[in-house]
């Protein structure tokens, strides 16, 4: 995720690099390797480095909500939403506004640093609230918010945008995606490239964007995206698009990345014998294997045991022996299988 200078400039008379603070991007490179979705957090310090008082922890204000199976997953979650979205025409956000609150700042008391919000998750107002009341100065914090398909096209985007500033209570946005590879996403593309010259967002990037539609945004964009946040674990490792985008200088961010909750993934005994041999839990060589392949992963959990857990993956390294044993699991086929078609149907009920 590059981070952008906020000087104001006309994008349109700027290359990339001539936006792009280096320093800025190795300082998140440094840090942000982990993440963790819904009351998420997000870690990447080296071993070395992890216990310096300078290090950032991020944490991911996705569809938080209480789970009967009480995972780090919120395995129900996505499944729900889709069944509630077609049944009600709405999305299904169950995270009430004191709960989200109190999850987001439980999780900057902690030590969490990154926040990732959206909106559609209709938390942004508790995000904001959270961030201000947390007493951490707003440089020490980066956040994250992506637009929903609804929003696209250049004219609503820059509205969208401005909505989110308001919502949330910040002056800027550290980092701001497009959600859904759907509908004029190239106007919307060209609000946040406009924006970042403004100073209102200092980076920018995409959010289940396929080879293709990242193809066609390169083609076009002034500004690459910094990221594309897609499914990924080590049932479906997205070797191809990971790939693709390394050539891009775009780092991929990773959510379900540890398999939405998958009972046979989080009993598989590949990872099961790895994590016996390091004592460690099936969910932290996971993580583990994440880092190590260069994702930035984003579990989701409300469990504060939990929460630690998954930041104790710094005091070991898997060998490229064990690397190799996880890579040879992937099925290629993620938990979220809707076709394109599905989507562009099922999305326009979704606000």
């Amino acid at each position: 995720m590059v981070i952008l200078n906020s000087l104001t400039v006309d994008v349109t008379q700027l290359e990339l690099q001539d936006l792009i603070d280096k320093s800025v991007l190795q300082r998140f490179l440094d840090n942000f390797a982990l993440g963790f979705n819904c009351a998420a957090v997000s870690v990447g310090r080296n071993g070395e480095e992890f216990t310096k008082p300078s290090y950032y922890r991020p944490f991911c204000a996705n569809y938080i909500h209480k789970s009967d199976i009480g995972d780090a997953r919120c395995a129900a979650c996505h499944k729900e939403f889709g069944q509630k979205a077609a049944a009600m025409n709405r999305p299904y956000i169950s995270t009430c506004h004191e709960e989200c609150k109190n999850s987001v700042k439980a999780a900057l008391e902690a030590g969490y640093r990154l926040i990732d919000t959206a909106q559609l998750y209709k938390n942004e107002k508790a995000v904001g609230e959270a961030i201000k009341e947390s007493g951490i100065p707003r440089e020490e914090i980066f956040l994250t918010t992506k637009i929903w398909p609804n929003n696209y096209g250049y004219e609503k985007a820059k509205r969208a945008i401005q909505a989110s500033l308001d919502t949330l209570g910040v002056d800027y946005i550290d980092l701001m995606l497009l959600h859904q590879q759907l509908e004029d996403y190239i106007g919307a593309w060209k609000a946040l490239e406009e924006a970042v010259g403004e100073g209102k967002i200092q980076s920018i990037g995409i959010s289940n964007f396929k080879i293709n539609t990242v193809q066609k945004l390169l083609d076009v964009a002034k500004i690459k995206p910094v990221v594309d946040q897609v499914e990924c674990h080590p049932y479906f490792q997205q070797n191809e698009l990971r790939a693709f985008l390394k050539k891009n200088d775009i780092l991929l961010e990773a959510w379900y990345p540890i398999g939405h909750g998958d009972k046979k993934m989080l009993g598989d005994p590949v990872l099961a014998e790895i994590a016996t041999a390091h004592g460690k839990s099936i969910v932290q060589v996971i993580l583990r294997w994440h880092m190590q392949v260069g994702n930035i992963a984003i579990p989701k959990s409300t469990n504060p045991a939990h929460i630690k857990s998954n930041l104790e993956i710094f005091d070991f390294a898997l060998s490229e022996e064990e690397m190799n044993k996880i890579g040879a699991l992937d099925k290629n086929r993620g938990y979220y299988n809707l076709p394109d078609w599905v989507q562009r149907i099922l999305f326009k009920f979704i606000k």
